[in-house]
């Protein structure tokens, strides 16, 4: 089974402009993460979000994403992303090397993974640039993929491949597509060592660094991952805050990380608080579901 994190899309036009600031797309400043729930860390690059996060509170130590400080093409540091097969909870998983500005979500019942949001815009941008180098294995590609978002519509889209081996860094740029209105409030952009899900193969391995963006403000707000609200705390001990993004009420399903349901309850719109007198100490994995739809989903932590 391959974990998939992107979906398909046509690039249809190109536009180039002044290069403008992206916060951390030099790839110089990284955290280290500690799950809670295992203890196992891992190095995130600031402002980006990786699968290796889900797989530390997996108890998951090998890393799709690492800090990489020899293999440069500016300052003292890159992304090293390489696509690996993982055992997750007994299955093996097909996993991208991968960095996005939304958050990456795990749906741990139907093993199907999502990207949330994105960082906070106030520019519809022209396209975004970088550098990659790029060793796919077999007839795997690199993918970067641009959606920019006003609200709950992706009024933006924009679509970078490459199948080919590249011996030292090269410049790629991603035009970005406007079929909506108005000014986004979100900027997604994903980067993957794989772009295809039948050609997703173990052993690619691509290197980004000095990302930026064309056209828009020149300095923007980038304030973090715009979803990020609507879960804390998290981990959690007493309570946890969901927020409902639906306009009307939803069901609350949560799920234990062997697949078992250990609560259902009515969400109403807005902020939630839900009570974990009853849960004990672990990964639960939870959705909201409107009229059989599945309007949102996530994963928090309980440590007591």
């Amino acid at each position: 089974m391959n974990l998939r994190l992107l979906s398909t899309v046509t690039l249809l036009g190109a536009s180039v402009a002044a290069f403008g600031q992206m916060p951390n797309g030099n790839m110089e400043a990284w955290t280290t993460y500690t799950s809670l729930a295992t203890g196992v860390t891992c190095d995130v690059p600031d402002q980006w979000d990786v699968p290796d996060k889900i797989a530390a509170d997996l108890g998951i130590t090998d890393r799709n994403c690492t800090k990489e400080t020899v293999n440069v093409h500016g300052g003292a540091a890159a992304a090293r992303l390489e696509t690996k097969s993982l055992n997750v909870l007994g299955t093996p998983l097909d996993v991208p090397g991968t960095i996005t500005t939304g958050i990456i979500g795990f749906d741990f019942i139907t093993f199907t993974p999502s990207v949330e949001g994105g960082a906070s815009v106030s520019s519809n941008y022209d396209a975004v640039t970088g550098y990659y180098q790029y060793a796919p294995s077999g007839s795997d590609t690199m993918n970067v993929i641009v959606y920019m978002i006003a609200g709950t519509d992706t009024i933006g889209v924009g679509q970078y491949r490459d199948e080919t081996t590249s011996a030292a860094y090269q410049m790629f740029n991603c035009p970005i597509t406007y079929t909506g209105v108005g000014t986004a409030d979100k900027m997604q952009i994903t980067i993957t060592s794989s772009g295809g899900f039948t050609s997703l193969v173990p052993g690619s391995v691509l290197f980004v660094d000095d990302l930026a963006v064309t056209g828009g403000a020149a300095i923007d707000d980038w304030s973090g991952y715009a979803v990020s609200r609507n879960i804390y705390p998290n981990p959690a001990q007493d309570y946890i805050n969901i927020n409902n993004p639906a306009q009307n009420s939803v069901m609350l399903e949560v799920f234990s990380m062997t697949g078992q349901r250990v609560d259902v309850q009515t969400l109403s719109p807005e902020m939630n608080t839900i009570n974990l007198e009853s849960y004990a100490s672990g990964i639960y994995s939870f959705r909201l579901v409107d009229n059989g739809v599945e309007v949102y989903s996530n994963k928090f932590v309980v440590k007591k």
